[in-house]
């Protein structure tokens, strides 16, 4: 589980001093956690806005706690972080989370002379916050050129929900494609259920 480096901050202190100091100050509140200033290394902090997902733990005075972004105020300009805001995700009823799909192995079709082309990266999953995983992990040593990995190929437990559709595409290993008209048909019986563009 990601792991979010948060200490409660001092009111009293200007914002201005954490951010010359390499901090970025936030907030974190929920059921059982009050409105709290924190703060967090800023490095740390720009590292977890990159990885896909949503679902971090947090230590709190209370003990652990699950938690997500809700806000992240950046300089207009710089796009550098201002201040971020953390929800706690509660522990008795279903949550809404975006986790990681990660890709295992080498496929067949690779091998081959294929490409292997990621079009999810992250998936919405509904479950009790403690039953949702880090990640869904899925090996895809045996894709095959033409073949795709749909969200219906995925292996997750019965008490986790995927939101998109069971046709919904994860990643394709297609072949090797030497003109525009080549890409096209090969990607338009995949990518029509799709609102997306096509990949190259």
């Amino acid at each position: 589980m990601n792991f979010l480096n948060i200490k409660k901050r001092n009111k009293n202190r200007k914002v201005w001093e954490l951010r010359e100091n390499g901090f970025v100050p936030g907030s974190i509140y929920g059921k059982t956690i009050d409105s709290t200033p924190i703060r967090m290394p800023k490095k740390e902090l720009k590292k977890a806005l990159k990885e896909p997902g949503e679902l971090y733990k947090v230590d709190t005075v209370l003990g652990p706690r699950f938690v997500k972004f809700i806000d992240i105020h950046k300089d207009p300009i710089s796009k550098e972080p201002l201040h971020f805001s953390l929800v706690e995700l509660p522990k008795d009823r279903e949550n809404k989370v975006e986790i990681p799909v990660k890709l295992e192995g080498t496929p067949k079709g690779v091998k081959n002379g294929g490409v292997l082309v990621v079009l999810k990266d992250s998936l919405n999953v509904y479950g009790m916050v403690e039953d949702i995983p880090e990640r869904i992990e899925e090996n895809v040593k045996n894709l095959k050129i033409g073949e795709a990995l749909t969200v219906d190929d995925l292996d997750v437990e019965e008490d986790i929900e995927i939101e998109e559709n069971d046709n919904t595409v994860i990643a394709v290993c297609r072949p090797p494609i030497k003109t525009d008209e080549e890409m096209v048909e090969f990607w338009k019986p995949i990518l029509e259920p799709m609102p997306i563009s096509i990949p190259s």
